[in-house]
């Protein structure tokens, strides 16, 4: 993967849809919240307050957050490694050189050491600013414990991916391997001074004070690979095929994890231990008043597929709270039995965003699923449309420039239509279709849906109506043009393709250009000729006649690129294609020559939008590659997304001026305030 260099800029992004792999409960009255993209929020207050979202100059994923002597440090990927003075509000970086992934944190009260990849291990003593590296016996960690053993001194205990288990008495200078250790550890704390380790064959052994090892509790089947502790004590150890054990003491008993959950991610109980609750893969909120004896559902069928990673006890608030994927927060003030949303967002891949004729924002995503949402701060509503066929992607949306008419199209046939954005309808037009770009055809009203060979489809954007379009089987166009002075249409596809529509008539003439698939294509400023460009360098111009018939194709390109965007600038005299590994050139000659323009990433870029209000250009890309140019498009640079994920496109919203990139994450851009 290709990581682009971050250069200071007037922006600031915040990833609305992050994936929450942590929750802390007990810091400073308040609540914090942690996970993908560096992103931690912070809910200072009862339910119903505003989140606050930290801005931590990282994008690196959360994996552990540690309370020490008043402060908070936090660790992750990517070399993420933030300290915060005032309960979350604020984060410094305090890694400027490591990008090794840190992966487990533990202190005993004055040292903390964080163990990483690549055998890296970090240790700081009295304050958090200052870190000595160290070497660590593990090449990946898994997990790191420190316990008090006699007069006061610490043990620290190393688990690593290998299930070989380390300890070291001076705070991590040298390790040791622990001799008669279990093998198969897959997780390791401690409780009361006491070490524990589950095993991969449903064991929990336990260490006693003479150091030696004994089984506390065997299980005949399953592993146990997770642990979580609540304030209270209680201790939990869970894995695959229903293996769970619990106890508050050394005393183990077992449990059951609810039938059909899927991986059980977390576990929480009420003060009393009365009620717990797991969070689970399937999206679903387990409760049990037995010990986990007997399980039941308490979130419904609409949450299925939405992970939850994590969920814990507020003793301040006296509720639960449970996170997970697309920036989901619930909140139960009635010991798990019913549950409210305190925040949501799109979960997974966006393929298209775009706002409705009111400026609510509306999102395609994969699996029949759609989200709108008034203020994309805030929350979203999601719907999936269960009368498509599975697995439909939702790729495109287009709205009817002259009434809030709305048609979204995609994968296995789908089609949906809304004539006034609000009340929708799902048709789905045969599985073996897959719509891979759409057509607007202003003169009649009309969007023209294609892709899958032989196969289009016509939509009459004030019903709603669909007609088939028969094409040339020559296999699967990609992208469309129209030359609006002449009302002709262009196809693009495999193989060289070029449908040209034939004037009052529902026949297309095919052209064979070059023998690379083709995908992007458009006429010149001067409206003079045509260009079309896709794979392995095929770039071809065609100039109009003066008897209105193309001329040959010729090849205008050096050979090189791969093409899966075009601009056309008239305002400029320019044209510009995007393509592959940070490339753009820029022709200024009606498409005869081009140049290349500097970029500063190397990630595939997507389709560019001019901003304007602000008379600039966005161009996002793969890698959180999120690129601003000057008017004319020759000078571009990076805006820091706080994300890796890969960018698809990017909205400027028409009435709020809000700028959006999304795809596999969604970003809010916004100006930096100026002192």
């Amino acid at each position: 993967m290709v990581v682009p260099t971050y250069a200071q800029t007037s922006w600031n992004a915040r990833v609305i849809n992050p994936t929450w792999h942590l929750l802390h409960t007990d810091v400073c009255n308040s609540v914090l919240t942690a996970g993908s993209d560096g992103t931690i929020w912070r809910l200072p207050s009862p339910s119903g307050a505003a989140w606050e979202t930290s801005q931590t100059a990282h994008n690196g994923r959360v994996v552990g957050i540690l309370p020490y002597q008043g402060n908070l440090l936090a660790i992750g990927t990517r070399g993420l490694l933030l300290h915060s003075q005032d309960c979350g509000q604020h984060w410094t970086d305090l890694n400027n050189a490591s990008s090794e992934d840190l992966l487990a944190v533990a202190s005993d009260g004055t040292d903390v050491l964080v163990a990483g990849d690549g055998h890296l291990l970090l240790r700081a003593r009295a304050s958090l600013t200052t870190w000595q590296q160290l070497a660590s016996p593990a090449l990946t960690p898994r997990a790191l414990v420190a316990t008090q053993i006699r007069h006061g001194a610490t043990q620290w205990w190393l688990l690593d991916q290998n299930s070989a288990l380390w300890s070291s008495n001076d705070a991590g200078e040298q390790w040791h391997p622990v001799p008669a250790a279990p093998k198969n550890g897959e997780t390791l704390t401690a409780k009361d001074g006491i070490l524990f380790m589950g095993t991969g064959d449903g064991s929990v052994h336990m260490q006693t004070p003479a150091g030696q090892w004994r089984i506390a509790k065997s299980l005949s089947q399953g592993t146990l690979e997770r642990h979580a502790l609540d304030p209270n004590g209680l201790l939990w150890m869970w894995g695959k095929e229903g293996a769970c054990v619990w106890t508050t003491s050394t005393q183990w008993q077992r449990c059951r994890l609810p039938t059909g959950s899927g991986l059980v991610t977390s576990f929480a109980a009420t003060p009393d231990s009365a009620v717990w609750v797991t969070a689970a893969e399937n999206g679903l909120i387990y409760r049990s008043t037995d010990k986990g004896r007997h399980w039941h559902a308490v979130r419904g069928n609409g949450d299925i597929g939405r992970t939850i990673n994590a969920i814990a006890w507020d003793g301040a608030h006296q509720r639960f709270i449970a996170a997970g994927d697309g920036a989901r927060l619930l909140v139960s003030s009635d010991a798990g039995k019913s549950w409210n949303t305190l925040h949501t967002a799109p979960p997974g891949y966006v393929n298209e965003l775009e706002p409705l004729a009111n400026g609510d924002l509306l999102a395609a995503m994969n699996d029949r699923w759609m989200a709108r949402s008034a203020d994309a701060d805030k929350g979203w509503l999601l719907h999936q449309f269960v009368a498509l066929d599975k697995p439909a992607y939702l790729t495109h949306i287009t709205r009817d420039p002259n009434s809030p008419a709305v048609v979204v199209s995609g994968s296995q046939g789908a089609l949906i239509y809304s004539a006034d954005g609000r009340h929708w309808q799902a048709s789905p037009t045969g599985i073996d279709r897959g719509y891979l770009a759409t057509l607007m055809r202003p003169q009649e009203g009309m969007l023209l849906l294609f892709g899958t060979p032989h196969h289009g489809l016509q939509v009459n954007l004030a019903t709603g109506n669909s007609t088939d379009v028969p094409l040339p089987n020559t296999g699967t166009l990609y992208g469309g043009f129209q030359d609006p002075e002449r009302h002709v249409e262009f196809l693009l596809g495999e193989r060289g393709t070029v449908l040209q529509s034939i004037p009052s008539s529902a026949s297309w003439h095919s052209t064979q250009v070059g023998k690379h698939t083709l995908r992007v294509g458009t006429p010149t400023p001067d409206g003079s000729a045509l260009l079309v460009a896709g794979d392995s360098g095929s770039l071809y111009r065609a100039a109009w006649s003066a008897n209105g018939t193309l001329e040959p194709w010729q090849a205008v390109g050096d050979g090189t690129g791969q093409w899966r965007h075009v601009v056309l600038d008239r305002a400029r005299n320019a044209v510009w294609l995007i393509g592959m590994r940070g490339d753009m050139r820029q022709s200024l000659d009606q498409g005869l020559t081009w140049h290349k323009i500097a970029m500063p990433t190397q990630s595939h870029l997507r389709q560019p939008v001019f901003d304007t209000k602000r008379r600039v250009w966005w161009l996002p890309g793969r890698d959180g590659t999120l690129l601003r140019g000057n008017e004319d498009g020759t000078e571009w640079h990076t805006v820091f997304t706080h994300t890796t994920e890969h960018l698809k496109g990017v909205l400027v919203h028409p009435q709020t001026g809000h700028v959006y990139a999304w795809g596999a994450r969604l970003v809010k851009i916004t100006e930096e305030q100026q002192p």
